[in-house]
C-alpha cells in the first residue's frame, strides 16, 4: 500500500512523525503543569497552615501576656482568665499541628520544638500563677513571677517562634526555586 520510498509514504510518515512529536511535547507540557500544580496545593495544604501555626503561636503568645500584665494592673478584672485560657489552648493546638506537620513531612525540629515546649510550659504556669495571685489580691507576687519567670521564659520562646517562620520562608523559596527549574 504505502511504500517510504513513495512521495506519498514520506509525507504519511513525516505527517505522523510531527503529530507524534506534538503529542509527546503536548505530554510533556500537560505533566510540568500538573507538577507546578501539585507543588501550589503542597505549599497551600502544608505551607502555609504550618506558618498559620507558627503566626498563632506567637499572637497568642502576645495576647496571652498582655491579658496576665492587664489582670496585675487592674485584679478585678474577669476578662483576662477566658483570655489566658482561650491562647493557651490556642497555642497547644497550634503547636501540636506544627510538631505532626514537622515530623510529616521529614523535618527533623527535636531540638527547636524541644526547647518551644519547656519555655511554653513555664509561660503557661506562670501566667495561670499571675492570674490567681492578682485575682487573690497579691497583684505585687503576680507581678514578681511575670518579672522573674513569665518574661524570662516567653522572651527565648518568641525569638525561636521568630527563627522558625524566618526557616519557613527560606522553605518557600525553596520550593519556588524547584517549580521554576
Amino acid at each position: 500500500m504505502f511504500s517510504l520510498s513513495s512521495i506519498q509514504g514520506k509525507m504519511v510518515a513525516a505527517i505522523g512523525l510531527t503529530i507524534l512529536l506534538i503529542l509527546t511535547a503536548l505530554g510533556l507540557t500537560l505533566n510540568v503543569v500538573s507538577n507546578i500544580n501539585k507543588s501550589f496545593d503542597s505549599y497551600r495544604d502544608i505551607n502555609a497552615k504550618r506558618v498559620e501555626a507558627l503566626n498563632t503561636m506567637y499572637g497568642q503568645g502576645l495576647l496571652g501576656g498582655m491579658a496576665s500584665r492587664n489582670k496585675i494592673f487592674n485584679p478585678s478584672l474577669t476578662q483576662p482568665e477566658q483570655v489566658i485560657n482561650s491562647t493557651n489552648k490556642n497555642f497547644d493546638e497550634a503547636f501540636a499541628f506544627y510538631a505532626q506537620s514537622s515530623r510529616e513531612i521529614g523535618i527533623d525540629l527535636t531540638e527547636e520544638l524541644g526547647f518551644i515546649g519547656d519555655k511554653w510550659t513555664l509561660v503557661k504556669q506562670a501566667r495561670l500563677d499571675i492570674f490567681q495571685l492578682s485575682h487573690t489580691g497579691r497583684p505585687d507576687d503576680a507581678a514578681q513571677v511575670l518579672v522573674v519567670t513569665e518574661q524570662p521564659a516567653f522572651n527565648p520562646l518568641r525569638r525561636k517562634l521568630d527563627e522558625l517562620l524566618a526557616r519557613e520562608a527560606e522553605l518557600v523559596v525553596e520550593a519556588r526555586a524547584v517549580v521554576q527549574e
